[in-house]
């Protein structure tokens, strides 16, 4: 049912931002061009589905899989147990994010957690974040730096090792992997279902 033209339909999870006093929902393109390019359809999934069930249902109905994107929002802190105010919060976007991981769990559908994404996937897991790494001194630098062009804050910035016994050194044999690394929150717990498959070197 959620094929078109043998398209796999991917459902992508907008962000709410305020645009000149209108609340607006977003998503990157290049989280849409990077499905596209994939072979999927990408299709955005507004917060405003958690408002009307029967819609949400609908739409996950249709989904073969599910992409959480990046975003400049962090995960309100209650949901890992920490104290506190997130001033950079998005609840309508932890809503849909945890009840999209919920869904796709229990269908057995593919589930990418891109940055914001895969903070998400830990904290749904029962795991918990570093609410800001650039704290902790034992951790390299994670934040781009706004002068350079976007193209440069998106460029690799560090390697990552691979563990060794894990599905992303089985696809590309390889111990290490250069990325780029831009956000404010890193993973300090990672929950019972989950399984480390890289690791960022400390400072």
């Amino acid at each position: 049912m959620g094929i078109i033209f043998n398209k796999p339909l991917i459902g992508v999870v907008m962000c709410q931002i305020d645009k000149g006093g209108h609340p607006t929902q977003t998503v990157h393109n290049k989280y849409l061009d990077a499905v596209i390019s994939a072979g999927g359809v990408p299709l955005a999934l507004p917060q405003n589905l958690m408002d009307v069930p029967l819609l949400l249902e609908t739409a996950l109905s249709v989904l073969d899989g599910v992409l959480l994107t990046g975003s400049p929002s962090n995960i309100e802190p209650w949901h890992y147990g920490e104290e506190g105010k997130e001033p950079h919060a998005d609840p309508g976007r932890d809503r849909l994010a945890f009840n999209l991981i919920t869904h796709a769990i229990g269908k057995k559908m593919p589930l990418f957690g891109i940055c914001r994404g895969m903070q998400e996937l830990v904290v749904a897991n029962g795991g918990a974040l570093y609410r800001q790494i650039s704290q902790h001194r034992q951790f390299q630098r994670h934040h781009e730096d706004l002068a350079q062009p976007l193209e440069q804050q998106y460029a690799p910035a560090h390697e990552v090792m691979i563990e060794p016994d894990g599905l992303l050194y089985r696809l590309l044999n390889s111990t290490t992997l250069a990325v780029n690394s831009l956000h404010q929150q890193g993973i300090r717990e990672t929950g019972p279902q989950l399984r480390i498959e890289a690791r960022a070197p400390t400072a």
